[in-house]
This record gives structure tokens, C-alpha cells and sequence, in this order.
């Protein structure tokens, strides 16, 4: 029926076309003749006025105007049959609506899957909170209808701390878990469950009504602390934190968009200055990240046009006073900022993951030099390198140290690998693994800043280190309190009857030397030796044979 409706409705129209393409051909046909004609005519009935130029303008008008009616005739056509056409769509619709009525079981599947439809366009289905799009138009419809009204709110973005860590460890069920009894605690905490939203992962939104600066925090803090407590995730009791940025209407944006950008850099701020805090968008804080920002293309700029050297900081046999190894750390020399200090861009590095081009290169580099010296003046330096927790914790690593180092097999006693405690800590099994593996190719591994992290007992007897390195911050102890002095003799003996090399850092004055050399420690680096050097000043020492006085 539905079928033979739309023929109909069709074929009338392609027959009013064509009706109007002949009445079109007859025209043009006989105003044509008639101008063609018009002159003989014209001359018999005695008109001398006819010419030749006039009707052939007179044939121009004929054509124009009659596709010009023709066009608008045709389109005034096809609007009439698709509003034809239309309304035949929707009674073939209610129809079939009526059919699906009538059979009650079919009916029940629709109405479901239409629920379920609407359900996955407007909320989270892992939590049930509103999803992102759905809150951000809630929050522009806020904004609209308390136009004119002075009305302030607070955009509240709440991001949980080290989650990805959970869902690494203890799997994505229990992360799951830990999302949906998160999002019933900011239900709790807030009350109004249709101001709250899930932007996606661990990240949460919050639309916090006509609030003062005080209110803002009292919920900000009130959320957090509510936070701080054990969560049960199936078999497992676990302990997190979260971090807040806070972004306020109108003063921080008046639209969802650059609300949540705001407080999502608020939030970003908030974790990289500790975490477990809320922070208010600023513009020192965006500035700060457009610096950032602006950084970590200069960095990548510094990867493609080699402006990254090495200098290298002498390693002192503190039997001998002869040079027994060299440190190579890195140093950005800018075009225009002239030397960047490390710690200004190596996080920068490691966040991003340029830091696997740098370190490569870095690899690369010291492993040329300290053949390249090996070969110059025979002498077998050790060349210890900085390795990050990033890299450690990078299977590829393995292979790119393997890769850089087989063309010359015999050196690798030579070479010696620094990781720091903090680094491996995030996973400890997996660095142990890939540790394992640098040491089985005949690479030493240095515990790099060993105090300054866990230093755990229990870390430092499953990790496949030969090396103990004293951070400066326990050498800077020697001369200060006697409980002081007791503490660094600890951590010498308890290296010492583990079996480890002990590497002294920072030895910046002679009562330190002596306070280490006295106790066995092996070598020693630091400004009382020298400072790091370029590799033309390492090769002067080297080609002296320098002694360095240990008195």
C-alpha cells in the first residue's frame, strides 16, 4: 500500500515535469519562427522598420526568459514533491508505529532499546553520573538562564592521584570498582547527584551553585579528605588520594569549554606541586603552562639541532688519587639562553617521553668518548651513565643498550649504568627484570641517590646492583651533629657487608675525604676534585696523568 502510494505521488510529478518541458519546446519553437518571420511579414504588410539585430535580440529574450521560468516553475515542482513525499514518510511511520504497538512483545524491545538509546547519549554507563556532553550542556544552560542575574558557580575538577598505577597493579576490574564507589562518595559529599559528571577515566566534574571563595574550599577540602580513606576493591584494601582544580564563573570563563580547560590546568598545577590538594585556576598558573608548554617544544627543537652536550665529572680512586671513572651528565646549551640547568628540563623530558631520544643519544655519546679516550691514552676509565626510571621500566631499553654497545664487547666492564631509587619503585618487578638482563650483557648497575628515596632494606637486596652511591645530602652530614656522622657510617657499613662498591658524591671539603677515605669507601666525586668538565678538559687530565691529593 505504503509502496503503490509513493509510485503515485512519483509518477504524477514526472508527468507534470514533462508536460512543462513540452509547453517550454513550444514556446522557444514558435517565438523563434516568429522572429524569423517577423521581417518577410513585416514587408509585405508594409513595415519598413524590421532589421535583422532586433530580432536576434528578440530570440535571446525568448530563450531567457523561458528557462528562467522554467527553472523557478521546477524548483517550486520538486518542493511540492518532497513535501508529498514527506508526509507519505511519516504515515508510512505512524503505520508501522501501530503495527509495532499492536504486537506487545515487539513493542517491549523497542521501548527498551529507545531507554537504552537515550541512556548511552546522556550518561556514563560504568558510573550512571552524566557524561560529558550532557554536563557541559547543562552548564551552558546554567550560564544562560542566570544571565543578567550576577550569578556565580564554580566549576569543580576532581582527577584521582596515581590511578593508572591501580589499574597496572591490581587490574581494570578493580579500577572499575574503585570509579563507581568514588563517584556514590561525590554523590554523598555534594548531594545533588545532577551537578555531578563523569568527563572520563578517573576525572570528574562538579557544578558547584552560587558559591563564595569559602564555600568553594570547604567542598574542595571536604571532598579530599573524604577521599582519604581505605577502599576496598574486591580482595585488596587500598589507599589514594585525589587533586582538584578549581575554575570559578565569570572570572575564570564565561562558557563550559574554557571552564574546563581552566580548571583542568588548575588541576594539572595541583598535581605537579604534590598532589592531594585542590588549586584555583590563576593566570600566573596558565602562564606557567604556557611555559611550559613553550619548553617542551624548545626541547624537542634541542633533540633535531644537537644543541645537547655532555661534560663528564671525574671519579677518584680514593686509595690512589688516579682517575678511575668519569660521570657523564647532560647540559642543554640554548641559542639564546645560553646553559639550561638539567632540572629544568629533564622533567619536562621524562613527562613527554622525548627523554628516550635524549637518553639514547646520551648512551650513544659516552660510549664513543670512552672508547675513543680508552684508545687515545690506554687507560680503561670506567664511564657511568644516568638511566631514567621511564627507560628502566621500557622493555625496548634492554635492546637499545644491547644495540649501542656490541660493536665493541670488551669495554662493557667499563660502562656502568646509574638508576635511582625513586625510579624503580613504581615497579619494582618489572625494573628488577630489565635490570637483570642490562647486567647479564656485563654492564655494572649503580644505585644512584640511595637516601634520598625508600631506602628499604628489602629494595636494596633485590635489586642486581654492584654499586651504592652516597648522595651528597648524607655527605653533607660529615661535620655537622655527631648523630649525623653515626647515620652516614650506617649506610657505609651496611653497603660494605652487602658486598657493594660504595661511589661517595658531593666531597666538597677535606675533612669529608678524609672522614670516607678513613672508612674504605672506594671512589669519590665531587668540587673539591673538580666540577664537570667538557671533554677537551677531561683529556688534559688524562694526557697529565693527573693525581689528585687526598691529604
Amino acid at each position: 500500500m505504503e509502496n503503490n502510494r509513493l509510485r503515485m505521488v512519483t509518477s504524477k510529478y514526472k508527468d507534470i515535469r514533462e508536460m512543462a518541458l513540452r509547453t517550454l519546446i513550444s514556446y522557444l519553437s514558435l517565438g523563434t519562427l516568429w522572429f524569423i518571420y517577423s521581417e518577410p511579414i513585416g514587408s509585405l504588410l508594409g513595415n519598413a522598420d524590421s532589421s535583422g539585430p532586433e530580432n536576434i535580440a528578440g530570440i535571446i529574450f525568448i530563450f531567457l526568459s523561458a528557462f528562467t521560468v522554467h527553472s523557478i516553475f521546477i524548483k517550486k515542482l520538486s518542493a511540492l514533491e518532497n513535501l508529498e513525499l514527506s508526509s507519505s514518510d511519516e504515515l508510512m511511520e505512524f503505520e508501522d508505529y501501530k503495527k509495532l504497538k499492536r504486537d506487545s512483545s515487539i513493542y517491549e524491545q523497542y521501548d527498551i532499546l529507545k531507554k537504552k538509546v537515550y541512556s548511552l547519549s546522556k550518561y556514563d554507563q560504568l558510573t550512571g553520573m552524566l557524561n560529558r556532553y550532557t554536563f557541559a550542556e547543562k552548564v551552558d544552560d546554567y550560564i544562560i538562564s542566570n544571565m543578567g542575574r550576577n550569578s556565580k558557580f564554580a566549576l569543580i575538577y576532581v582527577d584521582i592521584d596515581n590511578f593508572n598505577l591501580i589499574n597496572d597493579a591490581l587490574g581494570h576490574d578493580c579500577g572499575d570498582m574503585l570509579l563507581k564507589k568514588m563517584s556514590r562518595s561525590l554523590e554523598d559529599s555534594m548531594g545533588n547527584t545532577s551537578n555531578i559528571g563523569r568527563l572520563g577515566g578517573d576525572e570528574f566534574l562538579i557544578l558547584l551553585e552560587d558559591a563564595s571563595t569559602e564555600r568553594i574550599k570547604e567542598k574542595a577540602s571536604e571532598i579530599l579528605e573524604s577521599v582519604r580513606r581505605p577502599w576496598n576493591c574486591g580482595q585488596h584494601e587500598i589507599y589514594i588520594t585525589a587533586s582538584i582544580g578549581i575554575a570559578k564563573y565569570p572570572d575564570d570563563g564565561k562558557n563550559f569549554v574554557t571552564l574546563l580547560k581552566n580548571s583542568d590546568t588548575a588541576n594539572f598545577h595541583a598535581k605537579e606541586t604534590g598532589k592531594d590538594k585542590f588549586c584555583f585556576y590563576s593566570t600566573s598558573i596558565r602562564e606557567n603552562t604556557m611555559k611550559n608548554a613553550h619548553m617542551v617544544n624548545q626541547i624537542r627543537y634541542a633533540i633535531d639541532n644537537n644543541e645537547f652536550l655532555l661534560y663528564y665529572q671525574p671519579q677518584i680512586n680514593l686509595s690512589t688519587g688516579e682517575i678511575d671513572g668519569v660521570e657523564a651528565l647532560i647540559r642543554w646549551l640554548h641559542p639564546k639562553k645560553g646553559f639550561v640547568p638539567p632540572m629544568d628540563f629533564i622533567p619536562f623530558a621524562e613527562e613527554t617521553g622525548y627523554i628516550y631520544n635524549i637518553e639514547r643519544w646520551v648512551l650513544q655519546k659516552a660510549f664513543k668518548q670512552r672508547n675513543l679516550w680508552a684508545d687515545k691514552y690506554n687507560k680503561d676509565i670506567k664511564m657511568s651513565v644516568n638511566l631514567s626510571g621511564k627507560s628502566v621500566m621500557q622493555p625496548e631499553a634492554v635492546e637499545v643498550i644491547s644495540e649501542i654497545v656490541k660493536k665493541r664487547p670488551s669495554a662493557l666492564k667499563y660502562f656502568s649504568l646509574e638508576i635511582t631509587e625513586t625510579a624503580v619503585m613504581a615497579n619494582l618487578k618489572n625494573a628488577v627484570e630489565n635490570l637483570e638482563k642490562i647486567k647479564e650483557l656485563g654492564i655494572e648497575i649503580a644505585l644512584d641517590d640511595f637516601g634520598t628515596g625508600y631506602s628499604s632494606l628489602t629494595y636494596l637486596k633485590k635489586l642486581p646492583i654492584e654499586v651504592l652511591k652516597i648522595d651528597k645530602s648524607f655527605t653533607d652530614f660529615v661535620s655537622n651533629k655527631k648523630g649525623d656522622e653515626i647515620i652516614v657510617e650506617s649506610v657505609i657499613t651496611l653497603a660494605q657487608n652487602l658486598g657493594l662498591d660504595i661511589v661517595v658524591e658531593g666531597i666538597e671539603t677535606k675533612e669529608q675525604l678524609g672522614f670516607f677515605k678513613s672508612r674504605g669507601c672506594n671512589i669519590g666525586q665531587g668540587y673539591l676534585f673538580s666540577k664537570p668538565l667538557p671533554p677537551s678538559e677531561i683529556e688534559e687530565l688524562l694526557l697529565a696523568n693527573k693525581i689528585f691529593s687526598l691529604s
